[in-house]
């Protein structure tokens, strides 16, 4: 039998249909649910019996659920009372009615049963009938108390939190932020707040046409451009942006494994962290808490997803000596937004230096005249200086700087077998196979890009004065072969013999070395110093300059 054929009274009635609306149980000892049979046709059916058999009804059927009720009381609907606030509007003018003992529900899985599946995807109001939440948002209080039919699309879903009430009881609580092609994030443009109430209210997906409309707002910012802070800015800032919300666009560096932590009063939470970068600063790490954020962070690529995190807070972390950005209910984060400074950031991120050695790399092949290096140090004032800010935080042009250095070479080996690396081109990691990357987030592991394998220099030399030595410099690419006076082929031919004579050329010899330093940090436990020239010092020069400490 259909809903469209009973009638009141009908008291041996056998109804299949998929149940399209749930509500929490009652104190009375009852439970309703909205059921469905045809696009037409849908009716609220209430469940009345001991707290046993009601608390098992509510465990046992949820939405989506195709079940058959068997001998339901049938009544006539009656309309306009303060009941009808309170239930879902449907089109039966009957009341269903189940008692325990008398009536029965079960789960139907005969072979119709995908076609009653179908309808709950059917919305129960016409499209012409739905509201732009724009007309929500210029509304004023106009429209308070009103109900409304909304079509939108999902933008955040936050964790459940438990409320309180008066009487002692606890219930669950959750905040969805929705959008529609008229205003984009509701819960935070909009005057209002929407809550939606189980049995009054109703969320359905929606997989009509339009659908895919929807689903493409989902890469659109809440924010503005103009309004995004560099990273650069946080790092540098202290504690000064300490509780100040902010817009930033980044890419992701890395995604960490999701840890457990345990609270004071016991219980457990989920956290993880992830580090992002932009084009004026990397490294910089963001805490997740929210678990629906946190599943979302698992599909996130390195180098690959670009995220604008709307409302970020600025948290002081003591750990970091730095800022530490959180995200939080107020947070709103835009996976690969659609937006010309976002595809700016991806190509800059799918070759950008992020390790210490690949910066210093960087940075070293863009300084074209070394001889503009004339700041002579000796190397105490050197390590000084790159240990200076380990417990601070300073801006990135501070985090680097260069010396003229008059200095011995005292250690150099150029026999040892990792003198000449392989590096991938497209992500500049060391490789170890001649035809294939060995990094999973490079663009070619990815098939975005062709292999192309490169030979560089990769040595290291120690230089001392009266002050000190500075150990393992780096002696890498062009600037060894500059150094060394022969290409990493022509290197490669070489006998022991002829490496030698090359090694003595500098090896115990006084040199004019012009370096670049990386400071230590608390993400670099120590200084990187690369060697931009190097050269067999004149012994006038040295006396004239060389610092007494």
């Amino acid at each position: 039998m259909a809903l469209a054929e009973i009638c009141a009274g009908l008291d041996d009635s056998l109804i299949v249909g998929v149940i399209i609306g749930c509500q929490n149980l009652s104190q009375r000892g009852v439970w309703n649910f909205t059921f469905r049979d045809s696009e037409a046709d849908f009716a609220n059916v209430a469940v009345w019996g001991s707290p046993t058999y009601i608390g098992n009804c509510a465990e046992q059927f949820h939405i989506g659920d195709v079940v058959s009720v068997t001998k339901a009381r049938i009544a006539v609907r009656v309309t306009g009372g303060s009941e009808d606030n309170f239930r879902p509007a449907v089109s039966s003018p009957f009341q269903l009615t189940l008692s325990e003992g008398s009536s029965e529900i079960q789960h139907h899985y005969l072979p119709d049963a995908q076609h009653f599946q179908s309808l709950i995807h059917v919305p129960t109001k016409q499209s012409s009938d739905i509201t732009p939440l724009r007309d929500i948002s210029s509304s004023g209080d106009l429209m308070q108390g009103n109900y409304v039919n909304i079509l939108v699309a999902v933008q955040n879903v936050q964790r459940v939190r438990q409320l309180k009430l008066q009487d002692g009881r606890q219930i669950e609580c959750r905040e969805i932020v929705v959008f529609d092609r008229t205003s984009h994030g509701l819960s935070v443009q909009l005057p209002f707040q929407l809550t939606l109430t189980e049995g009054s209210s109703e969320i359905q997906h929606h997989y009509l046409p339009d659908a895919q409309h929807f689903q493409s707002l989902i890469h659109v910012p809440t924010k503005q451009s103009s309004d995004i802070t560099p990273l650069r800015d946080i790092k540098s800032s202290g504690d000064l942006m300490q509780g100040n919300y902010v817009n930033i666009l980044v890419a992701v560096q890395n995604v960490q494994r999701v840890r457990q932590l345990k609270l004071q009063d016991g219980s457990q939470i989920e956290c993880r962290e992830i580090v992002v970068f932009d084009r004026t600063s990397n490294g910089l790490s963001v805490q997740l808490w929210d678990k629906e954020i946190i599943y979302q962070a698992s599909q996130w690529k390195p180098r690959e997803t670009i995220l604008f995190i709307a409302d970020i807070i600025l948290k002081w972390s003591g750990y970091r000596n730095a800022s530490s950005p959180t995200v939080n209910s107020k947070t709103i984060i835009t996976v690969d937004p659609q937006t010309e400074d976002a595809e700016c950031l991806r190509a800059y991120a799918r070759a950008a230096p992020l390790q210490p050695s690949a910066i210093i790399d960087y940075l070293t092949s863009n300084i074209t005249d070394a001889s503009s290096i004339r700041n002579v140090l000796s190397v105490r004032t050197v390590l000084s200086r790159g240990w200076a800010d380990v417990k601070n935080s300073v801006s990135e042009d501070e985090q680097q700087f260069t010396a003229l250095v008059y200095a011995v070479v005292t250690h150099l080996d150029l026999h040892h077998d990792n003198v000449v690396q392989l590096k991938c081109a497209s992500c500049n990691k060391v490789t170890s196979v001649e035809n294939s990357c060995s990094n999973l987030d490079c663009p070619v592991e990815q098939g975005s890009e062709t292999f192309v394998p490169r030979r560089m220099f990769n040595i290291r030399i120690d230089l001392s004065d009266h002050t000190g030595t500075l150990k393992g410099c780096r002696l890498t690419a062009e600037t060894a072969e500059t150094v060394l006076g022969c290409t990493v082929l022509e290197f490669g031919s070489m006998t022991d013999q002829q490496k030698d004579i090359l090694k003595w050329n500098f090896l115990m010899e006084r040199c004019a070395a012009r370096i670049l330093v990386l400071k230590a940090s608390h993400e670099r436990r120590q200084p990187y110093i690369s060697l931009i020239s190097c050269s067999i010092a004149d012994i006038s020069e040295v006396a004239a300059k060389i610092p007494i400490l």
